[in-house]
């Protein structure tokens, strides 16, 4: 056992927190019962671990507004849907490295902006809806000869985020092999739904869970990198009109991406293709995606022409992050994503198109300029509604600027403007085509 000891000369600690923010001083109280001996003159920290452990703290603060409006595009109710929001959040994450190459890590995620219904905290949609103190993650990985197991609550990114990406939280095993410097093979099995959650106290006969297993190989050169995943999902959900429509069904999905770097160009590729009664659509068609990206480097400017698009109902605003790279209206932009079209207009949506072309400039080290010009483009198979709508598209305008304040703290401003166009079947009502607005700032603080 050691002990590590670091003294901190100045105030007391009364004077030193009324310098934070009101979350990191929160943050900075909790721990120090348990890390910090303070005195009136200085403040000595001290912390025992074992041999050869290592335990390294990091995390990031994050406070945003954001204004949108029209988000209906619709203004013939003459309901104000006039959005205007303050947010913040804080995360700490831990990383201990244990004697032997193991490893914990883990992070907490505290949202301060609960409110109404308790489904609204920043960041918690893709955790638990339910709660501004989350668990992001915690997981442990344990090398074992050739082999590295890693098991737990983990976040997964998988290419370039068309399917799977740095937001999704699974609870996921996964057995991974080295084969040489530039040859990775994993297998993996994922707990999607735990049926017993559903109904606390109560043991069930039968397996009633969502679970998902992989086998894949990733290849990395200085020039290529490509990676091929096939995943099996085993549905065995009854059908339960309160937490499922349907269920009980399997389906197989083949993913994959590369990314090829030549001079100043660099070309981005992925695909997702589903099969099986999982994946069909309500028109029984498979859900399938591609995402195509080309970055040009110009010196201090980087252009970007980017493409996605989504068939059978494979949405874009629920699927990952690749259509992000296509317009901050379905991802990003601190508060201005939109649902998309298909999720504002009901029915079930076939298709899904977009593609953009873009820049992105630096001014100076700290100064930083992006743009993007996209054309969004969608098919309705159901029109439902007055409107019934049966297509849509869209002209899309956003636009970034960054700036670096110092070493730990950066200032966004982000806009955006989306102009929609409906087609509707025959005879049915006209749809107003009013523009969707937005303007966001954020300020990061990582630590």
């Amino acid at each position: 056992m050691k002990k590590i000891k670091k003294k901190i000369k100045g105030s007391t600690s009364r004077r030193s927190y009324a310098r934070l923010p009101l979350t990191l001083a929160l943050g900075a109280m909790v721990l120090t019962p348990t890390m910090i001996s303070l005195d009136s003159s200085e403040a000595e920290a001290a912390v025992t671990v074992r041999e050869g452990t290592s335990i390294g703290i990091r995390g990031d603060a994050e406070v945003r507004g954001f204004t949108r409006d029209n988000t209906d595009f619709d203004d013939r109710t003459n309901r104000d849907d006039l959005n205007r929001q303050i947010q913040h959040r804080m995360r700490i994450a831990m990383d201990v490295q244990a004697a032997g190459g193991t490893s914990l890590h883990t992070r907490l995620h505290l949202a301060g902006d609960l409110h109404r219904d308790r489904r609204d905290v920043w960041g918690a949609d893709r955790m638990d809806r339910h709660a501004n103190v989350v668990a992001d993650y915690l997981f442990v990985r344990v090398p074992v000869g050739d082999f590295k197991i890693t098991a737990g609550r983990q976040m997964t990114h998988w290419g370039h985020g068309l399917k799977i990406d740095d937001g999704t939280r699974v609870d996921l095993l996964q057995v991974d092999h080295k084969v040489d410097d530039q040859t990775n093979v994993f297998a993996s099995y994922q707990k999607d739904i735990e049926s017993q959650r559903l109904a606390p106290g109560v043991n069930r006969s039968d397996d009633r869970d969502l679970n998902r297993y992989a086998i894949g190989v990733v290849h990395k050169t200085p020039e290529l990198q490509f990676g091929v995943k096939l995943r099996h999902t085993d549905d065995r959900r009854v059908a339960q009109p309160a937490v499922v429509a349907a269920a009980g069904e399997d389906g197989q999905e083949l993913l994959a991406f590369a990314t090829y770097e030549r001079g100043d160009l660099t070309t981005k590729i992925e695909a997702d293709f589903g099969f099986g009664d999982f994946h069909e659509s309500a028109a029984g068609d498979e859900k399938h995606a591609v995402f195509l990206g080309f970055d040009y480097a110009l010196g201090d400017t980087t252009l970007h022409l980017n493409g996605v698009w989504g068939a059978h109902g494979y949405r874009g605003s629920g699927d990952g992050d690749a259509f992000e790279r296509v317009s901050m209206f379905y991802y990003g932009g601190d508060g201005l994503a939109h649902s998309g079209f298909g999720g504002a207009f009901g029915g079930a949506t076939d298709r899904e198109f977009g593609v953009s072309f873009g820049a992105s400039h630096e001014l100076s080290p700290a100064l930083s300029l992006s743009g993007r010009l996209a054309h969004l483009d969608g098919e309705n198979v159901s029109p439902v509604g007055a409107d019934r709508i049966t297509g849509w598209n869209a002209t899309v305008l956003d636009a970034t600027m960054s700036y670096r304040i110092n070493a730990s703290t950066s200032y966004r401003i982000n806009a955006i403007y989306a102009k929609p166009d409906f087609d509707q079947v025959a005879g049915a009502t006209a749809r107003p085509d009013d523009a969707y607005w937005g303007l966001s700032h954020a300020l990061r603080i990582r630590f």
